[in-house]
């Protein structure tokens, strides 16, 4: 079992669920969707800590070499920019768990693209759980990451819990 993941598995069981106002873990969402608002890949460097790993949807295998995954995740930005598109992403935290300086967070996603200037918007929903550590220089960053599909109604319906993020 791979480092990570039994760091999860031993944090989502022994976990405490965490200050209901931890602002600084919520705004690694606030960066992310930020960086996507304003299709700027260098700001996805403060998103997501060296040796960050991720699990698309629909991915055969996780990506878990961080410049593979800067490069995708910048590239993507970058090309939605150049054809004059854009990006919206909202998240909704329905838990968190806490171990020490590392957060578990699940919760769901709505994400929309329009890919290219007068294209039509595409709408994705997801599911997600992400790991977050406080850095050493304070901040908080994903160290890992993963997402699967999931029916609008489960965004739609996520409850709002306090002190965690929960976009409009």
């Amino acid at each position: 079992m791979k480092p990570v993941f039994a760091a999860i598995s031993l944090a989502v069981a022994l976990g405490s669920p965490a200050a209901a106002n931890d602002e600084a873990a919520n705004a690694v969402y606030e960066r992310m969707a930020a960086s996507y608002r304003a299709l700027d890949p260098a700001s996805l460097d403060k998103v997501y800590a060296p040796g960050a790993t991720y699990n698309p949807r629909n991915a055969k295998a996780g990506i878990d070499d961080y410049q593979r995954l800067m490069t995708g995740l910048s590239g993507f930005q970058r090309q939605v920019k150049d054809k004059g598109g854009h990006v919206d992403i909202r998240f909704r935290v329905a838990e968190r768990k806490r171990l020490g300086d590392v957060y578990i967070d699940h919760g769901f996603v709505r994400t929309t693209y329009i890919l290219e200037k007068g294209g039509a918007p595409i709408i994705s929903n997801g599911k997600f759980m992400t790991v977050l550590a406080k850095q050493p220089d304070g901040n908080w960053a994903i160290v890992s990451d993963a997402d699967s599909d999931t029916p609008p109604e489960a965004f739609d319906k996520a409850v709002p819990v306090a002190g965690l993020k929960y976009d409009q």
